[in-house]
């Protein structure tokens, strides 16, 4: 499934990444332990976190995640997006 039809399916909003809603999402992957994520998560899963941090862009590039859906209606930090 592409990106865009989750985010359009869930009524998502997409704060950053507008040019990446083609990513292919073959998974998903919750957890809010940032190494858990790196040793865990899988190529284009979406990985759903409570952070709001810029690291969460950095894990999510490492492991070519395809998105982040960030929970409980908290919003990134300015440096995230």
């Amino acid at each position: 499934m592409k990106l865009q039809k989750l985010i359009d399916t869930l009524k998502l909003e997409v704060k950053a990444g507008k040019d990446r809603l083609n990513n292919e999402v073959t998974g998903g992957y919750a957890s809010d332990l940032l190494s858990d994520v790196m040793a865990n998560s899988q190529v284009g899963d979406i990985w759903i976190t409570l952070h709001v941090h810029e690291n969460i862009a950095a894990v999510a590039a490492l492991n070519d995640l395809a998105g982040i859906l960030i929970i409980n209606n908290r919003c990134p930090d300015e440096s995230t997006i």
